[in-house]
């Protein structure tokens, strides 16, 4: 009963989160108490519950198989992400950009704790906290500046046609979150995840849909990493699996 108690609760307030951030991200209206219930509630209602469905693993996970003080802060964290990175997503969709100063400031701050946290972990390198989830400062760093070199260099490739600079932010918070091994699981589910939708409105619109239609990646980057946070295994635990069989 207890249990049910405590994810019903988390579940709730991530679902008002949720529902308040969805209208802030509406540019055109000034937020007040009334305009949340004036505007498209659907959407609302929409982006609350997949935010509430999703903190649901971290709520079983952090506050109820361990109840501590580390384990509570280890789930604000999370959630944290999960909020931010939902957001993020959301804002690209409708309006195919990334806040600059949201992501730049989590870059900052993931930098700054994955650095301070290295000195507290030099006997134990590793700490699973989630799911098989081994957190690692020093591989979050290198993650983050691989992520950084590989969509700049997208990015610069292409000249922006396919990717914008909001995209290498958040595939740097993805990196600074992960790992390596996550990161890059990450991004093959993210470039599969983008072909397989673009393919398939491409096969049901093939008049509007072409190679220069503008779809926004920021939601498939989220996909990505979030798969990768609630998969038990990483892109190295898959090839040591399909090269390396026991």
């Amino acid at each position: 009963m207890t249990q049910v108690l405590y994810i019903s609760l988390g579940a709730v307030i991530n679902f008002v989160i949720g529902f308040v951030l969805a209208d802030l991200v509406d540019e055109k209206y000034k937020t007040t108490l009334k305009s949340l219930f004036q505007k498209d509630i659907y959407r609302q209602v929409l982006f609350g519950l997949i935010l509430s469905i999703l903190s649901i693993p971290l709520i079983q996970y952090y506050l109820l198989n361990n109840p501590s003080l580390v384990y509570i802060q280890g789930f604000l964290i999370s959630n944290l992400m999960l909020i931010i990175f939902l957001f993020a997503a959301y804002y690209d969709i409708r309006y195919f950009r990334v806040l600059d100063k949201l992501t730049q400031f989590v870059i900052f701050y993931l930098i700054g704790l994955n650095s301070s946290v290295i000195y507290y972990l030099t006997n134990e390198p590793n700490v699973v906290l989630f799911n098989n989830y081994q957190y690692n400062p020093l591989s979050n760093l290198i993650a983050g500046a691989l992520a950084w070199l590989i969509f700049y260099t997208i990015v610069t490739i292409t000249k922006e046609r396919g990717m914008g600079s909001g995209d290498i932010r958040i595939a740097t918070i993805i990196g600074l979150s992960l790992g390596v091994g996550k990161f890059i699981l990450s991004f093959y589910i993210s470039i599969f995840s983008a072909l397989l939708v673009a393919g398939f409105l491409y096969l049901i619109n093939r008049k509007d849909v072409s190679f220069k239609t503008k779809i926004p990646f920021v939601p498939f980057l989220v996909i990505g990493g979030l798969l990768a946070l609630y998969l038990p295994v990483d892109f190295f635990d898959i090839i040591s699996q399909i090269y390396l069989p026991i």
